[in-house]
């Protein structure tokens, strides 16, 4: 388990197209997947830009995103929702990612994650939309 985040750091997060329908985000995108364990992948802006992490993301990884927002550490301790860092080395073609963080769920009873998913999109959506890439041709 890597540091424990705290404070106004900006942890940046992947919205899956299927969570960004018509320029509305949906609360989803700020659940950990079945596939997560419980903890949901970020990105901590204080080592990367929103729109270097979307590219690492897409480019790197080969996963889809429709675009970055971000929640502060402290938005996900509101919720009861520690946030660790989880730098990840190089594997294969992908280049390291020391801005890797996570967004630990498994303090709370996992009934109640949609609706803090819920109450995270609310306050990201606030925040706005942190990088989007520009329309194709």
């Amino acid at each position: 388990m890597g540091d424990k985040l705290s404070g106004e750091e900006l942890l940046l997060r992947q919205v899956h197209p299927e969570f960004y329908q018509n320029g509305i985000l949906g609360s989803r995108a700020f659940k950990p997947n079945s596939g997560d364990a419980g903890k949901m992948s970020t990105d901590r802006a204080s080592l990367t830009s929103p729109q270097a992490a979307f590219d690492h993301y897409t480019q790197h990884m080969k996963k889809k995103s429709a675009c970055v927002y971000g929640l502060k550490v402290e938005d996900f301790a509101a919720h009861s929702i520690e946030c660790e860092a989880d730098a990840l080395d190089a594997d294969g073609d992908i280049p390291a990612n020391p801005a890797h963080s996570l967004a630990d769920y498994n303090g709370n009873p996992e009934k109640s994650w949609k609706t803090t998913a819920q109450r995270l999109r609310d306050i990201a959506d606030v925040g706005g939309c942190r990088y989007a890439p520009p329309p194709a041709a």
